[in-house]
């Protein structure tokens, strides 16, 4: 991503604006040599205009060769399901792994 203040960064071109990008480079450069993962969001990336143009996005990224997905964090089963559901409706077939953060504490400090 594009740091959120550009202040003394600059890009060196402007080839590699979104992961998809880089997943295509990657197997361009490198055919199957790397495994490559992708990351997804649930219920939608907060920057993107709809949950359906997100997925859209997602199947870009495994299109262009990601090999599995890891989704960021949620906290229903549901939300995961729903949205496993939608990724293979629209022909996303590779694996989809949930993103998963352990309880560390019972209490909150």
């Amino acid at each position: 991503d594009i740091p959120t203040t550009t202040e003394g960064w600059s890009s060196e071109n402007d080839e590699l604006s979104y992961a998809v990008d880089l997943v295509r480079l990657i197997r361009q450069e490198f055919g199957d040599y790397f495994t490559i993962c992708v990351a997804a969001y649930p219920t939608g990336h907060p920057d993107c205009t709809s949950y359906e143009d997100d997925l859209t996005y997602l199947k870009d990224k495994v299109d262009a060769g990601a090999d599995f997905v890891i989704t960021q964090l949620f906290f229903e089963a549901r939300t995961f399901l729903q949205f496993l559901r939608d990724c293979r409706d629209i022909g996303i077939t590779v694996p989809i792994l949930p993103g998963i953060f352990p309880i560390q504490v019972w209490c909150n400090r």
